[in-house]
């Protein structure tokens, strides 16, 4: 019982991302998931509300750094909402996707004499990183403004520090219901960002497993023996069966990620342009180690968390490149039988799996960069209008 259970998938998700996961109701099999998804959508809804209307009301009485920095802050966190609500709405395909990898798990009689757990430690410190990664940016770039906030002297009639920039519809003044706000606000913006961080970390988790059973196949494929292949016919289908298991997988993670894809890339390329405006022109003002240290790891959270999407789709591409080269090595050509299969191998590797912005272009390294240079080039845009 002990061994079967430590096969599980689970062991691919560490504890505290897995207790993130039941927190927004996305971990399977789970009974209170629905009251977790129904509480997480009204909080959600309520607090952009409160954002765009901050923006609307105040766009003109307020200095257009802190309206582009509070736009860029909005914006997000209307893309941390967007990506549970489109990954809730797809939950059915999270669930077939970790059905298959228990399955995996047990495996055919051949595919188990390979080990499929070596990218295990990877995908489990990488996915821990980026969630402790977006939850360090939270912590400082919400640190000074809640120092303040507890120390803001009401005698100066200043304007009032807040992490999240709202439009609150109760009086604020008081310092203990002002201090319950800013708290709220820090644990809302840390919990939601490493919420929305966990739903990156499933995409490696599930991108490295995928890569693990794909060397999986080309190492069947790369040890069969001559003598093998002439008798053993079951090793062959088994394999051809792994592969289809292989890009119905890979379909799945398709159609759970490319509109989180699409509008992730649209607006992270806007919020990129934003923060890069406010850091240039930041350059040589007496607060400028301020603003550094409060904008420089919100910028880089948004571009790691765009170049894992990128990364995810060159990767997936690249490995199933490897099951044709594989199966072309093989030594196909001693059965007939075995050739024809093979040969059917070879053409269906031939269609490139990925991961897609909208169903419409790939996701890649190449594409990372020119997502930078446009966001550069819209910085240009802003500091000649300024």
């Amino acid at each position: 019982m002990e061994k079967s259970k430590s096969m599980q998938p689970r062991r691919l998700i560490s504890r505290p991302l897995e207790i993130l996961l039941r927190v927004f109701g996305i971990w399977p099999g789970i009974l209170y998931g629905v009251v977790c998804k129904g509480f997480w959508l009204i909080v959600m809804i309520t607090n952009t509300t409160l954002q765009y209307l901050f923006l609307i009301l105040h766009a003109r009485s307020i200095n257009f750094t802190i309206f582009l920095y509070s736009l860029a802050a909005t914006l997000a966190l209307s893309m941390k909402f967007i990506k549970l609500v489109i990954f809730w709405s797809h939950q059915r395909r999270f669930d077939e996707m970790w059905g298959a990898m228990s399955n995996w798990e047990r495996g055919g009689a051949y595919m188990n004499t390979f080990d499929t757990t070596s990218k295990t430690h990877v995908s489990h410190y990488l996915a821990n990183f980026i969630v402790a990664f977006s939850s360090v940016s939270v912590v400082l770039n919400s640190y000074s403004i809640l120092l303040s906030g507890i120390h803001y002297d009401e005698a100066s009639n200043g304007t009032r520090p807040y992490i999240l920039m709202m439009h609150l519809p109760f009086d604020v003044n008081r310092q203990s219901v002002y201090l319950l706000v800013m708290f709220l606000q820090f644990f809302y913006l840390l919990l939601l960002s490493a919420g929305a961080a966990t739903l990156n970390s499933v995409l490696i988790i599930l991108m490295l497993y995928l890569g693990d059973q794909i060397d999986v196949i080309c190492r069947c494929l790369m040890t069969m023996e001559e003598d093998e292949l002439k008798t053993n016919a079951n090793m062959v289908k088994e394999i051809i069966r792994k592969h289809q298991s292989v890009i119905t997988f890979s379909e799945n993670i398709e159609s759970l990620y490319t509109y989180i894809a699409l509008m992730l890339i649209v607006l992270n390329t806007l919020i990129t342009c934003g923060l890069g405006f406010i850091l240039v022109t930041a350059i040589g003002s007496p607060n400028f180690s301020m603003i550094l240290m409060k904008n420089l790891m919100f910028y880089c959270a948004i571009n790691i968390e765009t170049f894992v999407f990128c990364f995810a789709g060159e990767y997936i591409s690249a490995k199933s490149k490897e099951i044709g080269e594989a199966a072309y090595n093989s030594p196909w050509y001693q059965s007939k039988f075995h050739s024809s299969a093979v040969l059917f191998l070879i053409m269906r590797s031939q269609h490139q799996l990925t991961i897609t912005m909208g169903k419409f272009m790939d996701l890649s390294l190449e594409r990372f960069s020119t997502i930078m240079k446009t966001s550069a080039s819209y910085v240009s845009v802003l500091l000649a209008m300024y």
